[in-house]
């Protein structure tokens, strides 16, 4: 795993399905989402005159070699991008590896600290 702190400045513009990848009960027998993951595409890889990286990343579709997998997480997250402005070298040497692959994108609850 490479450990980016804060150098990497991640935006991310999604629109979230049903697709719940764990859920527990809240006490009142409601199911309360705790994790959501979302398949993306490393899709661009741009470099700066400081040798930092923007990457680019698109969330799934139907027609994107289209698979019972993906088509599943097209239809929870069908639209979807994040851009990540990267000065880590070793976090940019992860991504170059990463141009054109799949990647799966885990959202949970973050403390401050």
């Amino acid at each position: 795993m490479v450990r980016c702190d804060a150098q990497v400045t991640l935006s991310v513009i999604l629109i979230l399905g049903n697709y719940i990848l764990n859920s527990r009960d809240d006490g009142n027998g409601e199911r309360t989402m705790e994790r959501v993951r979302a398949k993306f595409t490393v899709s661009q890889i741009l470099t700066d005159k400081n040798s930092n990286s923007f990457v680019k990343l698109y969330a799934v579709y139907k027609g994107d070699e289209s698979s019972p997998e993906n088509e599943s997480f097209s239809n929870s997250t069908p639209s979807g991008s994040a851009e990540l402005y990267i000065t880590n070298p070793a976090a940019i040497e992860f991504f170059e590896k990463l141009a054109g692959k799949y990647v799966y994108l885990d959202f949970t609850e973050a403390t401050a600290s």
